[in-house]
């Protein structure tokens, strides 16, 4: 009996190609008529791998190639298939290498690896191609060290170097493999929920699409900002028991339609009741300055894998989709709200993180310890802070974060700040964490605020949610 599995890429940009790819026509083999790639499909001899994507599998020449028809269980039918050329996007080495990589722990955590026979390393191909792909990752990353501790629990005997080798059926990719990429974002049209931001848009339009500030020219021991500086920036509004509007988590603005937040910030017993953007100062404006805009909620998308239960695991990410279009900034100076970038190229700053790193975090949270000062605020402004905060919190290794918060898997998490004073808090949850390479250059989101410590600014780091272990996620949740 085949199964198929459902893969969760960590640090994937795979959905920079579905946008291009999702609209790619291929000429049938068959038919020799103009056809749409059927993403995701199935080889018949590769069963354990979806291609979500152009692939070169079984190409005699290498070539890439994508099905045009699959049966009820998505598994390519033989003879209807076209070559992707023109307008079809393929992956960059680092996209592939990622792909092939979180292939590989998926198909080793799904075996019963007790059973596989235990042979010399270097007679087993999974560990051999493993070995090729690691090696190519930076030194790090957090996908490469999941990936070589995952690989040292199947040794079953140290002394004559033996691992558990099972037939994983990977593919061998060939190290002198010329891999092309074609970054073509197929959506055009900037109020469709499917359109896509991009960093490096002004080298082109002479427009900024995202991440940058939009004025002319929280946060426990933050400092305060001015309206514009970060236009991506959103309040999420909740219904209280005297009927009121209070702002009680963050998040970031995509595009017109959607909203990225954290998984945690809606639930059952507290739904999110409206969005705000463009806002600074909560309830306070001066001559000239644009009013904020409140967007009522279409829906709000959790992902699937998230368990309030158990939200140390992880997978805290959700969209919310608004009922109108955000007004931007982009095409009107009367307003002040762009989205953000988030790092669909494996060249995109953002895309790969290292310790020591400072990312900016924003937001309306908690900046005192004080309950006090706390419940004045929500009476005044109807949130923790009146003001937008930021503050600069340091990427943490794997091993300190361990130790500091005793989890984290940093596949699909961040660990930041642990220095006293300085924190993400309560009401920040659901905002982003940002990184930008030099000076008024794009902010591109690399976190979500999860969780983190009871009292703020304690030394104790936050835990976010890594943005480019969900790309695939959130792409495939957008919607026109």
């Amino acid at each position: 009996m085949k199964s198929k599995i459902v893969f969760v890429f960590s640090f994937i940009t795979l959905f920079r190609d579905c946008l291009g790819v999702l609209q790619c026509s291929v000429t049938d083999q068959i038919s020799n008529e103009e056809k749409q790639c059927a993403f995701p499909f199935v080889l018949d001899s590769h069963p354990d791998f979806e291609n979500i994507e152009c692939t070169n599998q079984i190409d005699p020449d290498g070539k890439y190639w994508c099905s045009t028809k699959v049966d009820e269980n998505g598994i390519h039918q033989e003879g209807h298939w076209g070559y992707c050329e023109g307008s079809c996007a393929i992956p960059d080495e680092i996209i592939q290498i990622t792909q092939d990589v979180n292939n590989i722990i998926r198909l080793l955590e799904s075996k019963e690896l007790e059973n596989c026979p235990c042979e010399n390393f270097r007679q087993c191909k999974w560990v051999t191609n493993w070995g090729k792909l690691t090696n190519k990752l930076n030194a790090t990353s957090p996908l490469r060290i999941k990936a070589l501790e995952l690989a040292r629990k199947q040794v079953c005997n140290a002394f004559d170097r033996k691992v558990r080798c099972c037939d994983l059926d990977i593919p061998n990719r060939d190290e002198n493999e010329e891999i092309l990429w074609q970054n073509n974002f197929s959506v055009q049209d900037t109020d469709s929920g499917k359109w896509i931001p991009s960093g490096n848009s002004y080298m082109i339009s002479g427009k900024d699409e995202c991440g940058v500030r939009t004025r002319s020219s929280n946060l426990v021991g933050g400092t305060a900002t001015r309206l514009g500086d970060y236009p991506y920036m959103a309040l999420l509004g909740y219904l209280d028991d005297d009927g009121e509007i209070y702002y009680k988590c963050g998040g970031s603005i995509l595009n017109r339609k959607y909203i990225l937040t954290a998984a945690h910030c809606h639930s059952f017993d507290q739904p999110i009741r409206e969005v705000v953007v463009g806002e600074h100062t909560i309830g306070r404006r001066k001559r000239n300055q644009p009013d904020p805009q409140t967007l009522a909620i279409e829906k709000i998308i959790q992902h699937p894998e998230w368990n309030l239960a158990e939200f140390y695991n992880g997978y805290d990410i959700a969209l919310v989709r608004v009922k109108e279009l955000i007004k931007l900034y982009l095409d009107d100076s009367r307003y002040v709200a762009l989205p953000v970038c988030l790092p669909w190229n494996s060249d995109d700053h953002g895309f790969f993180t290292e310790p020591g790193q400072r990312l900016t975090v924003t937001g309306w949270g908690t900046t005192s310890n004080n309950r006090g000062i706390v419940d004045e605020n929500f009476e005044k402004y109807q949130a923790a802070s009146g003001t937008m905060i930021r503050d600069y919190l340091p990427i943490i290794d794997e091993a300190t974060c361990k130790k500091s918060s005793g989890s984290a898997n940093y596949s699909i998490q961040i660990c930041a700040g642990g220095e006293r004073g300085r924190d993400a808090c309560k009401g920040d949850s659901g905002g982003p964490m940002v990184f930008r390479e030099y000076a008024e250059g794009p902010y591109y989101q690399v976190g979500i605020v999860s969780f983190g410590t009871k009292s703020c600014g304690i030394g104790k780091p936050t835990i976010a949610t890594r943005v480019t272990a969900f790309l695939r996620w959130i792409h495939s949740n957008l919607e026109p």
